[in-house]
């Protein structure tokens, strides 16, 4: 009968253990020093030897797995060598998605489990994507690094700019400040009165005076007077225009003459204050559309927003006055607000409201004209007005139109950065060939 221990202490006790008769029948290599517990080591090689002992020198060498069993085996690890290493690296490059047969049979040549080869290509590729993403985080740097030091040269260069006009210091940062404190303070602090106090009156007229019929009658008047208007702005020459000159530069575009204008087409003195700066502007270009599909641009505030969205920042159909005929918009009128604006916050969003008005001309010929009521119900919160401005949609052969486009506008300069006024002024910015460009 068995002894029974009753602890591990007891058990391991040297008078209880017979070192050499257990040594015997363990095979050979199976124990290592180091498994033998402290004080024991001595009295164990003193029985069998040194030899007896499992080394790591018998443990890497292969000819010790004849004598080994499957036990054995199984718990035996191989290391990578220089020359498996290369090996595993040339068959990933080669087949960087191997599946099951092509590991194993990889895993025979070079005396590997199946297991360690996929371990192996796992740690190689993310190995590679780390060496990966640490090159790309360098470059990022580098460039980030550039791009400060091209941003600090730019503002060395705005902090040494002097002003066009009185030859001192630009201080474009002060002046930005200084714009910005009287925007947030509104434009009719100096009058006392509230920021919100005209539109409010100026929304109760519009929603009033429309809806009258002295109101559309003048509605009427004003779209059919604009159509003309724009007809003949679109088509003469001189001296309503003053060719540009042959030795300027090319694509010079043509520059009206106000004299000339104010003679054909007369204004109130008071819709047009002096501090405005006239911007007036044609140019034209064929386009591949023919003219209906245009004009259903045109009229839906949502589309016309969208195909000229680098213009048109928002616009908003408020009232459908007459829907027109045939459904392709004849004598239809839309009134409508947009807001027109340049990638900068130093220029000012341009906000308008006005009528819509589409009219099939000839046969071949359509006129989109819009009327701003901002003159009509005397608005002195606005910034811009709009003369009749809009464009000639002519028919071609091969569903090709010929655009011819006019805008005519004023603005308030006081908001106008220097920076931006040579571009606002040239009608770059605004003006009828970027809207051509953008049709």
């Amino acid at each position: 009968m068995s002894k029974q221990f009753r602890s591990f202490q007891e058990f391991i006790q040297p008078s209880d253990l017979d070192y050499e008769g257990w040594l015997e029948e363990l095979p050979r290599g199976a124990v290592k020093n180091s498994d033998m517990p402290k004080g024991k080591e001595l009295q164990i090689s003193s029985l069998i030897g040194p030899s007896n002992l499992g080394s790591p020198e018998e443990d890497s060498d292969p000819s010790s797995e004849s004598d080994m069993g499957p036990s054995q085996l199984k718990f035996k690890r191989r290391k990578y060598d220089r020359y498996t290493t290369q090996q595993l690296e040339e068959f990933i490059t080669k087949n960087p998605h191997p599946d099951e047969n092509e590991k194993g049979e990889m895993a025979r040549r070079l005396h590997l489990q199946p297991k360690q080869i996929t371990y192996w290509i796992q740690n190689y590729k993310t190995r590679k994507r780390v060496r990966f993403s640490r090159g790309e985080t360098d470059a990022l740097k580098e460039e980030i690094a550039k791009l400060h030091a091209k941003l600090k040269r730019c503002e060395e260069a705005l902090a040494n700019t002097t002003c066009l006009v009185c030859g001192g210091p630009s201080n474009v940062n002060k002046g930005l400040d200084c714009r910005s404190q009287v925007l947030e303070a509104g434009p009719n602090i100096e009058k006392g009165k509230s920021p919100l106090e005209f539109p409010e009156a100026v929304q109760q007229t519009r929603e009033n005076f429309l809806h009258t019929k002295d109101g559309q009658d003048l509605v009427a008047k004003l779209v059919v007077a604009a159509m003309e208007e724009l007809v003949m702005m679109a088509y003469e020459g001189a001296p309503l225009w003053i060719p540009a000159k042959n030795d300027g530069p090319p694509n010079q575009p043509d520059i009206l003459n106000k004299v000339e204008y104010l003679r054909i087409f007369p204004r109130d003195p008071n819709h047009s204050p002096k501090k405005f700066w006239p911007e007036t502007s044609r140019d034209s270009a064929v386009v591949l559309m023919d003219p209906i599909n245009i004009v259903k641009i045109l009229m839906d505030a949502r589309q016309w927003s969208t195909v000229f969205g680098n213009i048109v920042s928002k616009a908003r159909t408020l009232e459908v006055l007459t829907v027109g005929v045939d459904e392709n918009f004849n004598e239809a009128l839309h009134e409508m607000t947009a807001e027109f604006h340049l990638p900068s916050p130093l220029v000012p969003v341009r906000e308008h409201h006005f009528i819509r008005y589409c009219r099939q001309y000839y046969d071949d010929l359509w006129v989109v004209v819009d009327t701003d009521l901002s003159g009509v119900f005397q608005d002195p919160t606005v910034k811009s007005y709009r003369r009749p401005s809009g464009c000639l949609i002519q028919a071609l052969p091969d569903g090709y139109s010929k655009v011819t486009w006019v805008e005519n506008t004023e603005v308030d300069d006081e908001d106008i950065h220097n920076l931006y006024f040579p571009l606002i002024i040239s009608g770059t910015a605004f003006g009828a060939k970027r809207w051509v460009f953008n049709s």
